[in-house]
C-alpha cells in the first residue's frame, strides 16, 4: 500500500510495519521516476508499507531524518535503525534493503 503523508506523524503511519518512506518534491524530475519503481515493490510486496513524504510539506520530518536531498528513500526495518540512499533506487534493491 502505498501512502502519502498527510497530517499524522510518519511513526503513526508506519507503526511497528518494515517499511519503505520516499522523501520527494513535486519539482524534482528523479523523484517522478522512483514513482514507478515504488509501484512494482507495492505490486510485488503488498505486504510492505510505502509512505511517500512531500519535503515541501513536512520540514520536520526533513530536519528529523537528516534529508539533504530528494529524492531519498528510507528503509525501517520493525526494531532497527533506518538506513537510506538517494537518488533513483530500483524496486528489487528497495525489497533487499527493507526484507529480512
Amino acid at each position: 500500500m502505498i501512502i502519502n503523508l498527510e497530517s499524522s506523524t510518519l511513526q503513526e503511519t508506519i507503526g511497528t510495519a518494515s517499511a519503505i518512506v520516499d522523501f520527494w518534491a513535486p519539482w524534482c524530475n528523479p523523484c517522478k521516476a522512483i514513482n514507478a519503481e515504488l509501484e512494482k515493490v507495492d505490486q510485488t510486496r503488498p505486504d510492505i508499507t510505502i509512505v511517500k513524504v512531500n519535503v515541501d510539506n513536512h520540514q520536520d520530518l526533513v530536519r528529523e531524518y537528516h534529508i539533504k536531498s530528494v529524492p531519498t528513500v528510507l528503509f525501517i526495518r520493525a526494531g532497527e535503525a533506518p538506513t537510506s540512499v538517494t537518488g533513483l533506487v530500483r524496486a528489487e534493491e528497495m525489497i533487499k534493503k527493507v526484507s529480512r
